[in-house]
């Protein structure tokens, strides 16, 4: 594995999707990007893009779980591997249509999907922070990227 991560800290342009869903729930966006350098001198190209809309019982059921008083942690555990496997098949989908083999990609960044966002401190056992929730677990994104 350090090998891959030597060999593509050393390739002059990384081909990379980004993968982005809010809290709108519009659906699922994916950038296909070329980055070149690195520091200051980074420089990054948008080589394609298309969105991916959430089914509406989908969509309802992110909804639902990230209400305060709605979450329930077996509906929340079940999607963030859900949300995983759909953000896959849209990236294979999205990989088919611009003629790209998974292979050919060198990184995805995907942050998850948010459902629920505390940007105000607040102190819990004496810990003074605020927070946000993501789901979308990133390994069994990457497990079902080569289906």
């Amino acid at each position: 594995m350090i090998q891959k991560l030597y060999a593509l800290s050393r390739k002059s342009e990384k081909l990379a999707l980004g993968l982005m869903s809010g809290t709108s729930l519009d659906g699922i966006d994916i950038a296909f990007v070329s980055i070149k350098s690195s520091g200051k001198k980074t420089s990054v190209k948008e080589l394609g893009f298309k969105t991916f809309s959430f089914p509406k019982k989908l969509k309802e059921m992110i909804q639902t779980n990230a209400e305060t008083n709605g979450g329930n942690v077996t509906d929340i555990c079940m999607l963030n591997f859900m949300i995983a496997r759909i953000y896959a098949d849209k990236i294979n989908l999205f990989l088919k249509k611009i003629n790209l083999l998974p292979e050919d990609i060198d990184f995805i960044g995907s942050h998850g999907q948010t459902i629920h966002h505390l940007p105000s401190k607040k102190t819990l056992f004496g810990i003074n922070t605020s927070s946000t929730f993501q789901i979308g677990d990133p390994s069994v994104l990457a497990k079902h990227r080569y289906f």
